[in-house]
């Protein structure tokens, strides 16, 4: 992930680093893209560890040995595949984290329109809405670590079907 530089993002002074949200939008179009059986196949294929056991499987000479290997073989195929699913699981969660945040900031973008709004008639004081503007900039916070943690997650289960 490549951060060119930092910028103003709004007048609440939140920065964010360019790139990050090409980064998250990658990543969603990419989750949506996912097959979960293809990519826990090719995490089988890739990893180094199972590959090693295969290797040793078909050179096995000894009935008992070549028994162990095998147990060896089909207990590193259920770990991978397990670690994949909780990595996938654990994406999903992180992208459903992100869209809450994104609807949270959404409804307070929305909230600090209004009280600028009745901020003007008189209807509500500044520092009620300074509140509400603070209320916005912990959401941007709050959106800038879930995009975070989705980026987080979407390279774990990446490095996962590549099978480290």
């Amino acid at each position: 992930m490549r951060y060119n530089k930092i910028k103003e993002e709004n007048s609440n002074g939140i920065c964010r680093a360019e790139g990050l949200t090409d980064e998250a939008d990658r990543a969603e179009a990419e989750i949506a893209a996912i097959d979960l059986a293809a990519d826990i196949a090719a995490a089988k294929e890739n990893n180094i560890s199972l590959k090693t056991i295969r290797r040793q499987y078909e050179n096995a000479h000894h009935a008992p040995t070549k028994e162990n290997l095998g147990r060896d073989k089909e207990s590193a195929e259920r770990a991978i595949e397990n670690n994949v699913n909780s990595l996938y699981n654990a994406l999903i969660l992180a992208q459903s984290s992100y869209a809450q945040a994104a609807a949270s900031r959404a409804n307070q973008n929305a909230a600090l329109e209004t009280a600028g709004r009745k901020l003007k008639a008189g209807l509500i004081t500044q520092k009620t809405y300074d509140q509400t503007a603070a209320s916005l900039t912990g959401s941007d916070s709050s959106l800038e670590g879930k995009k975070l943690d989705l980026l987080k997650a979407y390279n774990a289960y990446k490095w996962a079907v590549r099978g480290l």
